[in-house]
């Protein structure tokens, strides 16, 4: 919206008062019509306050049979058209899932002034919804319409009672297309959804026809054809699109269901709806289910339905020149003008909803008021509210208004230009409006859909001026600067401000590394100064960090000023802890790590096995480059096509033999990393117990060409979404620690000082060891099931070429080898299965080029 015409339209909102207003009556007024257009039923009164003798006009309705009475009329006629019918069902609906502590139980659905535990609201909107569930024959067959518009609209004077083809009975049409399916499935599902609490067996039913209305959608993805007007030779309601139709009905049976696949469906059809440049109705439903998604945390989806609301207030009528009917107000069209200003401020309502922009709460009390002619407006375009229409267009009101039951609460059409209209310019031309004369159809006939989106727009302003109590607004969103912060120069600074002192609640939530901090406070503006300090875990380099305002009663239209998020450049690299062991830091030169266990490349296939990945590359030095100047392990790993879930990586074992082991009490792996491209990868406990190769996994993401240090919580270990079966965390039976890559593509990686927080090999892997004779050549010794692993005590002394021996209690010799140059360096892994009982460990070492031998004996109990 162009800066000036911005700044007075907001001056002119500003000049509005709403506090002062009651919006009750009027609230209710609104949803009281719906029960002046209840249609006959076949097998109960409807309660139609103009119907008081049996059979019930249209009772008769049918399609081959099958019952199609009650519902609806549609405006000041008798027919239910499909289109209108399906929005005005939904959207009333809606208003009541967004603000429903604003909606009143005053009375039964069927009149009796007496409070039956249900907001009136779904009293009505249950009148459409069982007419739906008639309408949806199967998932091959919707009945959009009943009745035929032609005939209908011959005789305004005829009323439900006088006329044969209102009490005979009258055909459905069946839809062709997916748009009015798309709206019915929208309708039941919601009603599915906020009817379970007061009757579980209507709500299961209603999701049933839900889910069949839009099969039918999915099936007929064209438009019905609807019926023509002989008067105009146009439909008398048409649209151009059911993608909106459809997405509502998919979001909604999402929400549901909370079947994914629901989902889908709803981005992908929302995806194909764009700027409608019109306003909210039966033709453009797309702002609704764009508000869902962005409700659902789907930001990306809103974008042309919030364009269509910044135009909808760029058209609200400010010229000093224009006429008194039309000033203030939003025109779009030259017919129909109080229902879309109505449209549009639920639109602007729900756009509140989800920026916290006072801009679109404004506009959408202006259009409200315009619409009711509450100050400063001065003529209100709703039948029995202050100074509306006295003789609107309607048949039931002309013919049986003597009888003392008059309509109340439907909005007309609204004023209409004197001369041509000219869009984008109402003020070029007078307007006028009449509101006694009944035959003028458009000033004064009402509709299912005027209605509909005022309901919804009126709920907001109630829900907005009468928050509950504690209820927490946000006066400045919450900011955070810099938002890409390098953690090792610099703090990220995070302000807000409460419209009123309270207390409050802000977590910092790593979204890879699962970490969290924590701040509280009572002040109404808050300033958290952050350094990538952590309350559980740590923070990561390379991923997001989302920061909330939690537990706290935010009003729901602040929610999104309630939460921002940064990136982490880098994080600031803190000292290793005494509780972290080495697995391995690389500086030996070889595949070996610091626990008799050995690195190793794999590929692998979950399910079968199969072999589809190259094999990763594994270099075990490369030199002085790792993060402590000195040696770190280079590794590129590189996934291919050929299966499902493709995995390739690197593992290091805790034992030579690769056996399952406990890891004790471990509380972290951590470990130092380099990428020069930026990598994900995932970080892995290899369990014995898992058969489909989904291991409780982290995903890393790191993208600088700085050394990070990354400390991924034991708690944070989860398994992927592609299980077939589902296993807990066991670090009582881990196999290895992997380092790996799914999808395809490649990654590269600089790895250095792996190490374990917390880390003791339990006796699920190890056996109990004791040294009965100790030479001074064996510092360290334990066994396993599966080999005997110890350390020496360097320097050895001599020129020595050394051989090693193990013989049991008898004497008889079961393992011998020769030592490889540089074993007294690091852990001596020899397979030997040993059982329980006294061994001789015996170490032989014969001078180079010389007959002289020296040899030491080592005395152990394995238990």
């Amino acid at each position: 919206m162009p800066f000036a015409r911005m700044m007075t339209l907001l001056t002119l909102l500003t000049t509005l008062s709403v506090s002062a207003q009651d919006w009750v009556p009027l609230h209710n007024l609104l949803i009281k019509f719906y029960g002046f257009q209840r249609a006959g039923a076949k097998t109960t009164d409807t309660h139609n306050p103009f119907y008081k003798t049996a059979p019930y006009p249209h009772s008769q309705d049918n399609y081959q049979g099958t019952d199609l009475s009650g519902g609806w009329y549609d405006a000041g006629d008798f027919v239910k058209f499909g289109l209108p019918f399906g929005y005005s069902t939904y959207t009333l609906l809606k208003g009541f899932d967004v603000f429903p502590a604003a909606y009143d139980d005053l009375d039964s659905w069927d009149y009796k002034g007496v409070k039956d535990g249900i907001p009136d609201i779904l009293g009505e909107t249950k009148i459409a919804t069982d007419f739906m569930i008639k309408a949806v024959l199967s998932d091959a067959s919707v009945i959009t319409d009943v009745g035929n518009g032609n005939n209908d609209h011959q005789q305004l004077s005829e009323s439900g009672y006088s006329n044969s083809q209102r009490t005979s009975p009258r055909s459905g049409t069946t839809a062709t297309g997916a748009d009015v399916a798309g709206l019915y499935a929208a309708s039941l599902a919601l009603m599915a959804k906020v009817y379970k609490p007061y009757d579980s067996v209507y709500s299961n039913t209603c999701l049933a026809k839900a889910k069949s209305a839009f099969a039918f959608g999915l099936a007929h993805p064209t438009l019905s054809q609807e019926q023509g007007s002989s008067a105009t030779g146009k439909p008398f309601y048409e649209t151009k699109t059911s993608a909106d139709k459809m997405a509502c009905g998919a979001v909604e049976l999402y929400r549901a269901t909370m079947d994914e696949s629901y989902l889908i469906r709803a981005k992908t059809f929302q995806a194909a709806v764009g700027s409608h440049q019109f306003v909210l109705g039966y033709a453009n439903v797309g702002d609704l289910s764009a508000f869902e998604l962005a409700r659902l945390g789907f930001d990306s989806y809103q974008g042309a339905w919030l364009t269509d609301v910044d135009q909808a207030m760029s058209r609200v009528v400010t010229a000093a020149s224009a006429p008194e009917l039309i000033k203030g107000a939003f025109i779009r069209s030259d017919w129909g003008n109080a229902g879309h200003a109505a449209a549009a401020a639920f639109s602007a309502a729900l756009a509140f909803q989800i920026t916290g922009s006072t801009l679109y709460k404004d506009f959408a009390i202006q259009q409200i008021k315009w619409v009711a002619g509450i100050t400063p407006f001065k003529q209100s375009y709703v039948v029995g509210y202050l100074n509306g229409p006295t003789n609107p267009h309607h048949r039931n009101d002309v013919a049986l208004g003597g009888t003392g039951v008059r309509v109340k609460g439907g909005i007309v059409s609204g004023p209409t230009p004197v001369g041509a209209y000219v869009d984008g310019k109402p003020e070029a031309t007078g307007w006028t409006f009449n509101g006694s004369d009944a035959n003028n159809y458009k000033n004064t006939e009402m509709a299912l859909d005027y209605n509909a989106a005022a309901v919804g727009a009126v709920a907001f302003i109630r829900d907005y001026l009468n928050p509950p109590a504690g209820q927490i607004r946000i006066t400045e969103a919450m900011k955070v600067t810099p938002d890409n912060v390098d953690l090792n120069t610099q703090t990220a600074t995070v302000t807000f401000v409460l419209e009123t002192a309270a207390a409050w609640k802000v977590v910092f939530f790593g979204r890879n590394s699962k970490a969290k901090k924590t701040y509280i406070g009572t002040t109404a503006a808050g300033s958290i100064k952050w350094g990538g300090e952590a309350d559980e875990g740590a923070f990561s380099a390379g991923e997001n960090v989302d920061i909330q305002m939690v537990d706290m009663n935010i009003a729901s239209y602040h929610l999104a000023r309630s939460k921002v998020s940064l990136f982490i450049k880098a994080i600031k690299k803190e000292p290793f802890k005494p509780e972290d062991i080495l697995v391995d830091d690389f500086n030996d030169g070889d595949t070996a790590n610091a626990m008799t266990g050995l690195w190793s490349v794999f590929t692998d296939k979950a399910a079968t096995g199969k072999s589809y990945a190259n094999p990763a590359g594994f270099s075990a030095s490369v030199g002085t480059g790792g993060a402590d100047s000195s040696k770190g392990s280079s590794i590129r790993l590189v996934g291919v096509a050929g299966a499902p879930n493709p995995v390739v990586g690197i593992r290091t074992t805790f034992n030579l033999a690769g056996t399952a082991v406990g890891l004790g009490a471990v509380k972290s792996v951590v470990f130092d990393v380099l990428s020069s491209v930026g990598s994900t990868f995932w970080v892995e406990l290899e369990q014995s117990d898992i058969t489909d190769g989904a291991y409780p996994a982290f995903q890393v993401a790191v993208g600088n060409d700085l050394w990070n240090r990354i400390r991924i919580p034991i708690s944070a270990f989860a398994q992927p979404a592609w299980k077939t079966t589902t296993k807990g965390l066991n670090t009582g039976s881990v196999k290895s620690l992997r380092f790996s890559f799914h999808g395809e593509g490649t990654v590269r990686f600089t790895l250095d000082n792996v190490r374990m927080e917390g880390l003791k090999l339990s006796s699920a892997g190890t056996l109990n060891t004791r040294q009965l004779a100790r030479s001074k050549l064996v510092s360290q010794l334990r066994a396993t099931p599966r080999e005997i692993a110890y350390q020496l005590s360097p320097p050895w002394k001599g020129n020595f070429s050394w051989s090693v021996e193990i013989a049991d209690v008898t004497g008889k010799n079961i393992y011998s080898s020769s030592l490889k140059s540089g074993a007294a360096s690091g852990w001596i892994s020899l397979p030997v299965q040993l059982k329980p009982g006294i061994y001789f460990l015996r170490h032989i070492g014969k001078e180079t080029n010389q007959i002289h031998e020296t040899s030491f004996t080592d005395t152990f109990l394995v238990n």
